[in-house]
């Protein structure tokens, strides 16, 4: 009995050691993989320059030097040239994906982020990982700094000269603080103006599902549900989520109160894209 146990014991212990020869082999394989990091300006202006980088080693991002007009620099998305996939996240974990699965987010890496992952992006000899340079309009700053502010007469309305509905008068405010006020978005508390001024600049997207939402577009709401193109409600898109078809807005006098929302989108909403 007692041998037999012996005998159990050094089988499991080969097991083991047998098991663990393939990720022995694969790390010191892995540790000859070499890949470029690559950033991308995506419509900013200025030079990066590219870096070659070993598996496993732990090294952080480079500091942004790409600027964007009217816009603030918002962290990186990833890209790998060789899976043809983004780089998305879930409750803490990362895994590349060609399309967007649900409950998935595109990951965003901060400025010089040293991400563990980032030691060990791929297992690929010679791929490319594209680090996309993300963007924030700053009438989007502006606007997410005044989240909380409620009642009227307010700084909005005082700043306007007129106390009634506010939503537009806070996208013109936005718009004024941001340095584009008029250029780039009209001054209006009414949104059939507004939506006029775009489409006399072509701007004026509509509600064609075609269109895909950006930071800072100027988001229209048919809260009647009527279909007669008839906008209530204005408020400024912080971002839009692709795969879910979320839409993150700030709007103004929705309770009385600057508020963050998230929505589902739907053929009631319309939206404009200044040229900023």
């Amino acid at each position: 009995m007692k041998t037999s146990k012996k005998v159990i014991c050094l089988l499991l212990t080969l097991i083991m050691v047998v098991s663990s020869l393939p990720m022995v082999a694969f790390e010191a394989e892995a540790a000859t993989i070499k890949y470029e990091f690559k950033y991308s300006k995506h419509g900013g202006t200025g030079t990066m320059e590219r870096e070659t980088r070993t598996y496993g080693q732990q090294k952080a991002l480079a500091k942004n030097d790409f600027t964007r007009t009217n816009y603030k620099f918002d962290g990186w998305c990833a890209y790998s040239n060789k899976k043809g996939a983004w780089l998305y996240e879930k409750n803490g974990e990362y895994q590349w994906q060609k399309e967007q699965k649900k409950g998935w987010i595109l990951k965003k890496f901060k400025n010089k982020d040293n991400d563990r992952f980032l030691a060990k992006p791929t297992t690929i000899n010679d791929d490319v990982i594209t680090f996309q340079a993300q963007w924030k309009a700053n009438i989007v700053a502006i606007a997410e700094g005044e989240i909380g502010t409620s009642g009227r007469p307010n700084k909005y309305t005082r700043w306007y000269g007129y106390t009634g509905e506010w939503c537009g008068m806070f996208v013109s405010w936005c718009a004024y603080k941001a340095g584009v006020l008029n250029n780039k978005v009209p001054k209006s508390a009414l949104c059939s103006y507004s939506i006029s001024c775009f489409k006399v600049k072509g701007k004026f997207k509509g509600n064609n599902s075609s269109y895909i939402p950006v930071s800072g577009d100027i988001i229209f709401f048919d809260s009647n549900k009527s279909k007669d193109g008839d906008y209530e409600h204005v408020g400024i898109v912080v971002s839009y989520d692709r795969g879910s078809k979320k839409i993150t807005t700030i709007e103004g006098n929705s309770g009385d109160k600057v508020v963050r929302k998230t929505y589902t989108r739907d053929e009631f909403m319309a939206f404009a894209h200044p040229d900023y």
